[in-house]
């Protein structure tokens, strides 16, 4: 599975139900992502309100980690204040650092109104163009109700990648035609817009492991 956040996949979701392995998958991605780009080059946002990415708060490259709502969204509130200008600068920075935003369990924060993510909503189609790139994980149970938050539904039909690891199929189809399935920890689809479900095998990374360098 390869997954390119700064290249052609600005934005991921992640669903899965508890030990589905959700959390896991976030830190080897931060891991990865850590490893090949220094700081001065990408800054991670990091929301986590069950706090089971904390052990990732001292990197380097974490601009910011909010463990509430209303400090994410303060967060983020000052995160697109800084990003709107790429908007209309002729020409972004090729220097300029990109900027991963990771909210895992964004279902603990969010309702049909809205989440801490709204003032990212215009910026999430350009994402790729003005720096900013989104992690959304949330749980297969009660998918069906959160589909039209504003945020999570903006990312689902820019037809983002999803990965889609253990749950209830009875939820209902979550990406393309793909439904969830009782699975191993780690075990799910990899799914595309316009691709056959890639079934996948997610590595398992606990809290504290280093990143590998390079």
């Amino acid at each position: 599975m390869r997954i390119d956040l700064l290249g052609p996949d600005p934005r991921l979701l992640v669903f899965g139900d508890a030990e589905s392995g959700k959390s896991s998958l976030l830190r080897t991605l931060v891991n990865g992502l850590t490893a090949v780009h220094d700081p001065a080059a990408l800054q991670l946002t990091i929301v986590d309100v069950r706090r089971s990415l904390a052990d990732l708060a001292d990197l380097p490259h974490v601009r910011a980690y909010a463990t509430n709502a209303v400090t994410a969204a303060e967060t983020v509130q000052a995160l697109a204040r800084e990003l709107l200008p790429r908007l209309t600068d002729e020409a972004v920075d090729p220097d300029a650092a990109h900027h991963v935003v990771i909210f895992d369990d964004y279902d603990l924060s969010t309702g049909p109104s809205g989440g801490p993510l709204a003032a990212l909503l215009d910026l999430l189609p350009v994402g790729r163009g003005v720096g900013v790139h989104v992690v959304l994980s949330r749980r297969v149970g009660g998918t069906s109700r959160g589909l039209y938050e504003p945020v999570f539904a903006r990312t689902r039909e820019l037809g983002s990648p999803g990965v889609i690891l253990s749950g209830d199929p009875g939820e209902g189809v979550l990406l393309g035609a793909v439904k969830a399935a009782p699975e191993p920890s780690g075990r799910g689809l990899l799914v595309r817009r316009g691709e056959r479900p890639l079934r996948i095998q997610t590595a398992f990374t606990p809290a504290g492991t280093p990143a590998p360098t390079v």
